[in-house]
């Protein structure tokens, strides 16, 4: 049985509303169901900035006890943290797993050589999406594994909710200006100042420090566009089954597989998205979601205004949604990373 330790971003036990931390302990849950308390330790990069020496002392100590490390870093932390275990791992006592969250990668590598010529030294990095396997292939990586984003989640039973009299929309992201909140919110007032048919949108999410007030300002008095909170991560399902249709108008191009997705495949619900990066690893034009050019607004009201028209079968695409969010399953997913622990 192998011995594993899990260094990412646990938040000190907090409640968890970003991506990293989200997929940080939703891996730890299943690696602790597989293979069992005993033999599964974490370290959390909750500490580096708050005590970095007792921080990096306590794992290299968890080190020494496992064969197995999992690193989950964020941008700045794997920097630091991928030249420092293979500092310790010179006699290879352990393998390293780089679990890669998002799809920022390939930039961060080709503009820093030092940290490209570490990663290509550890044994295994996961990504998400092909896409980023491509672009890391083309600078000599030949350690890559795909592995996809993933949710313990159910497939809603719910049956889509079709309505000829309005379009009913949500947002599940962290509340910010680069999640693309300004773009939708000035796209959904234009059409319903224009159009007798409505659309209503809630945001569920996080509101990021600064942005609060200029979020406040653009949705006060407004009848059809309401902020709802945040949902714990286990509602999401039972609450995105309720719209016709999940925004996902991002200006981050570098989006790996967005659990807001994820969700709304679990849910049955459809995705207007702007197309980033990995678009087409995720979303299947026309059959679970629909894209349009990055950015581009007047794209994104065009294509909003012909689904308000019933231009698009989103009932058909609520079923094929259901399907494809088994790919996303914790036991689908985790596959390729079981067998290179050496289950």
């Amino acid at each position: 049985m192998p011995k594993i330790l899990i260094c990412g971003h646990f938040a000190n036990g907090a409640e968890a509303f970003d991506g990293q931390t989200i997929k940080t302990v939703n891996l730890y849950k299943e690696l602790l169901e597989k293979y069992g308390k005993e033999n599964v330790i974490i370290s959390d990069t909750y500490f580096i900035k708050k005590r970095p020496f007792k921080f990096f002392y306590n794992l290299k100590c968890n080190i020494s006890k496992v064969d197995n490390v999992i690193i989950l870093p964020a941008q700045r932390g794997i920097k630091i943290i991928v030249p420092l275990l293979n500092l310790w791992n010179k006699k290879r006592r352990f393998k390293i797993h780089y679990v890669v969250i998002g799809a920022w990668l390939p930039d961060i590598a080709m503009n820093n050589k030092f940290l490209q010529k570490n990663l290509k030294k550890i044994n295994f990095i996961y990504v998400e999406t092909q896409n980023t396997i491509k672009r890391l292939e083309d600078m000599g990586f030949d350690n890559l594994y795909q592995m996809n984003n993933f949710k313990k989640l159910v497939v809603s039973e719910s049956k889509y909710k079709n309505s000829s009299k309005e379009l009913r929309c949500c947002i599940f992201s962290r509340i910010e200006y680069l999640k693309g909140i300004n773009d939708a919110i000035d796209v959904v007032n234009e059409i319903n100042s224009e159009s007798p048919k409505k659309i209503y949108l809630n945001l569920y999410g996080k509101i990021k420090d600064g942005y609060a007030l200029e979020f406040q300002k653009r949705i006060e008095n407004n009848e059809y566009i309401s902020y709802k909170g945040i949902v714990d991560s286990n509602k999401s399902v039972e609450t995105i089954e309720d719209y016709n249709l999940l925004l996902f108008p991002t200006l981050y191009y570098t989006e790996g597989i967005p659990g807001t997705i994820i969700d709304s495949y679990f849910a049955g619900v459809p995705v207007l998205s702007s197309k980033w990066e990995n678009f087409t690893d995720v979303i299947e034009e026309n059959k679970t979601g629909l894209g349009y050019k990055f950015a581009d607004k007047e794209e994104f009201k065009r294509i909003l205004i012909d689904i308000l028209n019933d231009k698009y079968d989103l009932e058909q695409m609520s079923d094929n949604c259901k399907k494809r969010a088994l790919d996303y399953l914790p036991d689908n997913s985790l596959n390729v990373l079981y067998k290179n622990l050496g289950e």
